[in-house]
């Protein structure tokens, strides 16, 4: 019972994300009768699933919500700026109560009691403003899909085998169609397998309904909304003389079971194969320790693969090789695949965002429309992870620094209502992230003046406007002028550009005064296994991600340096150099054997120069543990074919630290 409590909250946490969904949307499209249903379908979900469960609690609770939406659906009732605080507030708590179980401890009893009271207020005064208008005997309104006409259906119930994993009891549906009019239920238990084959966890039953009502077909179907796509659902109108000899008979829940000789036995597993084939299931759901587990041991098996590729150097026999290269591809298909399944539509993590745009825009009495576009673009679930709360941050800077009160808009020239633009889209093997605003942009020229006036930078130091942007995640900068609950108390930007290195990622700032601020967010697709180009630097290996490196030259252009201001010159260039073995040993290698490495920095090309360029290789990457955390310039470590550790080299870390001792070789 344990596992399928466990599938009710992960199913139960979806619908509510799905109606908060709906509810955001609905706020600029109050009348649209599909996410009413939407709203409305959800809620009976939720209350039905935790009826069945048995979690009074969850189940009374969306029963007063499930009541409001119910007038809505009809049309007896608009959506109002109340209704929808009072169901956004409603999913919180509900979100709370599934993740407990139902459990109130003290602290929520007050809430739980406050917003039901508030449900239930909202309810009443629907029901007193309808009594108004009935008062007047011109007005006669039917309750919602009721007619003045009788009608007469066939409904074919057939749930999947596996429904009770997603804790329906098809019964308590046929219940709810019973209770719309005159009712007949035959049940249909040809599919029931022999004694000994039958799997108490499967329905092998399907039912045939006749029903006699007032309703439309449109409420029947409703009582199935929260198993469809969990079962075959046909409703079909048929004339009296059909379906009165079977409204008449007492066979009601009677199974139909036709004798089965040994003889058609073949014939009934060929016709159930057939149908399983019919309904195979196209997704299925997979908790996430199992992937990260999935991930670890593809990893190792990159590792041993690797090993066996260096035996294979080592000993070189045909057969041997064809089997490292078979196995090889094998490998990198393997990877692929794993890397898909862990790749997640930044959509999944949209609706938060949603929601506290909508409400710190209504506690600043701010107007600020919130766009999304490339939300189908995917990303690792472990870098999504840990983006959240990054973007979280961002976008109250945004709300709160970025765009300016309807007033002072105005003023401007601009439209009343802000704009941020949540953005992402694919370039190679990257995806990126923008936040725009229209709002009031960054003045550079504040910044660097606070930067001097905390001692940050001297008077006359000369920053590109990059660089006094990035001033702004330095700990404890900040220009606001006061201090608030949401932002300027001088931390988190800091926090912000660690959290996204900590996944690799890269952040930057361009603004514009009073056209808008726009902060691009570069990160990889995945952190677990990268390709990368192994070389060595002072007879240490070391890997460079392959997604920055641009072309490598070989030895002889490396004689064509000048050393006065560490430029070379490439395909008729000029390009800053920096030479890695004096870099990190502060040793330069006079061998005459080196090679370069042109790598992206920025809009930028920085030449790597390395004593030897040893080939691809796919780097399982390693955390570097507590004693290395303070090289900023290494991103992390693998294992070598050979046993050897190689040190993965964040290549943006690399010319970071170096313009910050040659300011004017990287600048010109």
């Amino acid at each position: 019972m344990d596992q399928y409590k466990e599938n009710f909250s992960e199913e139960a946490l979806e619908v509510i994300a799905e109606m908060e969904k709906s509810l955001l949307l609905m706020e600029s499209t109050p009348d649209d009768p599909s996410l009413i249903q939407q709203i409305f379908g959800a809620m009976h979900t939720l209350k039905g699933n935790s009826s069945m469960f048995g979690f009074k609690v969850i189940a009374e609770f969306t029963h007063h919500l499930e009541s409001i939406y119910e007038y809505i659906r009809s049309g007896q009732k608009k959506m109002t700026k109340e209704i929808l605080d009072v169901t956004l507030a409603s999913l919180d708590h509900l979100s709370y109560l599934v993740t407990n179980e139902g459990v109130l401890d003290a602290s929520h009893t007050t809430e739980h009691d406050h917003l039901t009271n508030n449900g239930v207020k909202i309810v009443n005064d629907i029901e007193m403003e309808l009594n108004i208008k009935n008062a007047n005997p011109s007005i006669t309104q039917l309750p919602n899909g009721q007619t003045n006409e009788t009608k007469n259906y066939h409904i074919i119930f057939a749930p999947d085998r596996d429904i009770f994993y997603n804790g329906t009891n098809p019964l308590y549906l046929i219940d709810e169609v019973k209770a719309l009019g005159n009712c007949n239920v035959k049940a249909n238990l040809n599919s029931i397998p022999v004694l000994q084959d039958i799997d108490p966890t499967q329905c092998y039953t399907s039912w045939d309904i006749y029903l006699t009502t007032n309703v439309d077909i449109a409420t029947i179907r409703e009582i199935f909304v929260f198993v469809e796509g969990k079962c075959k659902l046909d409703i079909n109108l048929v004339p009296d003389s059909a379906l009165a000899p079977v409204l008449k008979s007492n066979d009601e829940l009677k199974p139909e079971i036709e004798p089965t000789s040994t003889d058609n036995i073949g014939d009934t597993l060929k016709t159930e194969t057939t149908s399983v084939k019919k309904n195979a299931i196209s997704s299925i759901r997979v908790p996430s320790e199992r992937l990260d587990s999935l991930m670890s041991l593809v990893s190792e098996l990159m590792t041993l693969q690797a090993k066996l590729g260096t035996l294979t150097d080592q000993n070189p026999q045909s057969e041997l090789l064809a089997v490292t290269e078979n196995l090889e591809k094998i490998s990198t298909r393997l990877r692929d695949n794993a890397f898909s399944m862990c790749l997640v539509p930044i959509k999944n993590m949209i609706t938060p965002f949603n929601r506290l745009v909508r409400d710190l825009a209504n506690e600043l009495h701010k107007e600020i429309d919130f766009v999304t576009e490339g939300t189908e673009t995917e990303l690792d679930k472990n870098i999504m992870e840990g983006l959240s709360d990054p973007l979280m941050h961002l976008l109250r800077n945004s709300i709160d620094h970025g765009i300016e009160d309807p007033e002072e808009r105005i003023k401007a020239g601009k439209k009343s209502h802000g704009k941020i633009l949540f953005k992402a889209y694919c370039a190679g093997t990257n995806v990126y992230i923008q936040i725009q605003d229209d709002g009031k942009g960054i003045d550079a020229e504040k910044i660097k003046q606070k930067a001097i006036q905390k001692g940050i930078i001297g008077k006359d130091e000369v920053l590109s406007e990059k660089e006094v942007f990035n001033l702004i995640f330095l700990p404890g900068f900040s220009t606001a002028e006061q201090i608030s609950e949401i932002s300027g108390r001088g931390v988190g930007m800091d926090v912000v550009k660690r959290k996204i290195e900590d996944i690799r990622g890269q952040i930057k700032i361009s603004s514009q005064i009073n056209i808008g601020t726009t902060i691009t967010i570069k990160l990889p697709i995945t952190v677990s296994i990268i390709d990368g180009l192994l070389v060595k630097i002072n007879d240490v290996s070391f890997v460079i991600p392959l997604g920055a490196v641009d072309r490598c030259f070989e030895a002889p252009t490396v004689r064509q340096l000048n050393r006065f201001n560490n430029l070379i010159i490439l395909d008729g260039e000029q390009i800053p150099y920096i030479s890695l073995s004096e870099e990190f040993d502060g040793i330069e290698n006079l061998s005459g054997s080196q090679e370069i490495v042109l790598v992206y920095f920025d809009e930028k090309k920085v030449a790597l120069i390395v004593d030897c360029i040893v080939g691809k290789f796919q780097a399982v990457l390693k955390p570097l543990g507590k004693y290395f955390q303070n090289m900023d310039n290494i991103s992390g470590a693998t294992i070598l074919g050979d046993g050897k550790i190689a040190l993965v080299l964040d290549t943006n870390k690399v010319a970071e630290q170096y313009l910050h001792k040659n300011r004017n070789a990287i600048c010109q």
